[in-house]
């Protein structure tokens, strides 16, 4: 067997799919078990990357294999939080408030070279790519650049560029366009979860079960932000709502990792 299989000109990982089919013939109900569902995951994590082909084949297979609800939730978890493990970024403390140590160390190292200890516009280019590197302006980031422009000296031909590209970038960011549930199952999500820290994530917990409650009780149409890997921002809505653990159910069986859910819209 090769490494890679293709299907209707997309290129899959083998070993991941030949696990799935060989589900509709060996396990219960023609379902993909919980005991290949850790196959699967064992054989996505085995090299220690998430590779382009395996998101692929996973977002592929989650929409068009028939899986045990027990199972399809236990992989969507296992596969969140091993990514998650992996993502967690590095912060420091500074004036008792935490920040990006990347971030802040850019600009320490531009103090510390140039020869007027102040922030360069080329400093401020770096800067600028750290902030906009992982497509959202986290609370931490904020802060970072809250302290960076309180304790340190810049150019202010640097400071004037810095803060307009970044109101730039954070207007585009704000937009979003629309699509389908069909649109949104053939597209595929960010890597990382769009929220670093524990207070945005769990804001995010209560907000999803607020609308678990609205679609049960109401029937009413949820809307959901959310990112993909292009670093597009699409809205999605449905009348239907499940929340499992790492993933939400929309209707039609779509669904959407809850580390790329931006915001929710009841």
């Amino acid at each position: 067997m090769g490494y890679y299989k293709v299907v209707d000109g997309k290129t899959f990982d083998a070993d991941l799919f030949a696990l799935a089919e060989r589900a509709q013939t060996k396990d219960p109900d023609g379902k993909i078990s919980l005991e290949t569902a850790r196959k699967m995951f064992e054989a996505v994590i085995d090299g220690g990357v998430y590779s382009q082909v395996e998101r692929d084949t996973v977002e592929h297979l989650l929409n068009t294999m028939s899986w045990d609800s027990k199972a399809k939730s236990w992989f969507l978890s296992e596969l969140d939080a091993w990514e998650s493990k992996k993502a967690v970024p590095e912060h420091r403390i500074v004036e008792g408030k935490e920040v990006d140590k990347q971030l802040y160390a850019i600009a320490e190292d531009a103090v510390a070279n140039n020869p007027d200890k102040k922030i360069s516009l080329a400093d401020a280019r770096l800067l600028y790519e750290a902030v906009i590197d992982g497509g959202i302006y986290t609370s931490v980031e904020w802060e970072t650049v809250r302290l960076i422009k309180k304790n340190m000296a810049w150019h202010p031909e640097a400071l004037e560029w810095f803060d307009k590209e970044l109101a730039n970038w954070q207007a585009e960011q704000r937009k979003f366009v629309t699509m389908s549930l069909d649109e949104i199952a053939r597209e595929h999500f960010v890597k990382e979860d769009v929220f670093r820290e524990l207070y945005d994530r769990q804001s995010r917990e209560i907000d999803l079960k607020a609308a678990t409650m609205e679609s049960f009780d109401h029937h009413e149409e949820i809307g959901l932000i959310v990112r993909l890997i292009d670093g597009r921002r699409v809205q999605v809505k449905s009348n239907l709502f499940e929340l499992h653990e790492g993933h939400v159910e929309l209707r039609g069986g779509v669904t959407i990792p809850i580390r790329a859910i931006e915001k929710v819209q009841i």
